[in-house]
């Protein structure tokens, strides 16, 4: 079998880990985000797995219910890797929930706060460069 009859299943698969995790991230059961969509919590399932294909007027649905752009879902070298079948540890850049997931297992307050007062410093300056090019 060649390889490429197995890629929209990669890019569905792909699709649903998006969907996994940043439903995760909201906290949101797959019931809670179905009842956004009108859908069964079986067909939340089936999308996260890649059973199922999304339509374009589903993503844009969920994009806007999960308040992430419809890009989100469909860029990236995240879907470049899996796509071609390389696993998420070759993947240099990490997701916008894998680093929301990381400052939130932070228990320590302080450690969070410093850490936000870098990122927020790191940003002027990057903003500050790119305004000079």
């Amino acid at each position: 079998m060649n390889s490429n009859c197995r890629q929209p299943k990669s890019f569905a698969s792909a699709i649903g880990n998006r969907i996994r995790r940043t439903r995760i991230l909201r906290g949101w059961s797959q019931s809670k985000l179905g009842q956004e969509l009108g859908v069964s919590f079986q067909q939340i399932q089936k999308y996260e797995s890649g059973a199922s294909q999304l339509s374009a007027s589903r993503l844009v649905m969920l994009s806007e219910v999960l308040q992430v752009p419809v890009s989100f879902f469909v860029q990236g070298r995240q879907m470049l890797a899996q796509t071609s079948g390389l696993s998420d540890e070759f993947n240099p850049e990490p997701l916008p929930a894998d680093i929301i997931q990381a400052f939130l297992a932070i228990d320590d307050l302080s450690i969070r706060t410093k850490l936000l007062e870098l990122l927020q410093a790191i940003a002027v300056v990057c903003s500050s460069t790119a305004e000079m090019r």
